[in-house]
């Protein structure tokens, strides 16, 4: 079966899409594992560990390799966690309904902290998934970033968990992300 994206001619199928997420969840590790720069990284500056077969712990290395899986909705059941609670229903008047689901993927790398101190960070990728033309095909990769927080387990990826300190800013993400 194969899919007519609305703004391609070509027909794209579902390998080809799930090539296409692969592809841009791998660019996306490379590029968060190229962050950073300054003095005291170590590796080769993308994630992968200095050659003599060490292990890289310096800023910019891959903790999570690979990207842990982490929540997967279907859109219906994203769509009934939204109606599930006031701010979802909220986000559901500004956003409209999933049309795609979300595989959410957790990434954790090294950084360095305000204090000069090596820390970890967190970042969450998201692979729309799904029938709905909307869901597969090409389009733009969107990055997402919250700001400096003191929070230690703020986790966008974490967003169905309402005891954390990033569930509601994780789930305006995801619900304007799967619309």
């Amino acid at each position: 079966m194969t899919l007519q994206h609305p703004r391609h001619s070509q027909p794209s199928s579902f390998p080809a899409r799930r090539v296409t997420a692969a592809a841009t969840l791998a660019g996306a590790t490379l590029l968060l594992a190229a962050c950073g720069g300054g003095g005291g990284g170590g590796g080769i500056g993308i994630g992968f560990p200095p050659p003599g077969g060490g292990s890289d712990t310096g800023r910019g290395s891959v903790v999570t390799s690979p990207p842990e899986q982490g929540t997967k909705l279907t859109a219906d059941q994203f769509r009934a966690s939204l109606q599930a609670s006031d701010q979802g229903k909220a986000l559901l008047q500004v956003t409209g309904a999933p049309k795609c689901g979300v595989d959410m993927r957790y990434l954790e790398y090294r950084t360095v902290g305000g204090k000069n101190e090596a820390t970890n960070a967190t970042a969450a990728i998201m692979v729309p998934s799904g029938s709905d033309v909307a869901c597969s095909g090409a389009r733009p990769v969107v990055l997402y970033a919250h700001g400096t927080t003191p929070a230690r387990n703020y986790n966008l990826a974490k967003w169905t968990d309402t005891t954390q300190p990033a569930a509601g800013e994780g789930l305006m993400v995801a619900a304007m992300f799967a619309a």
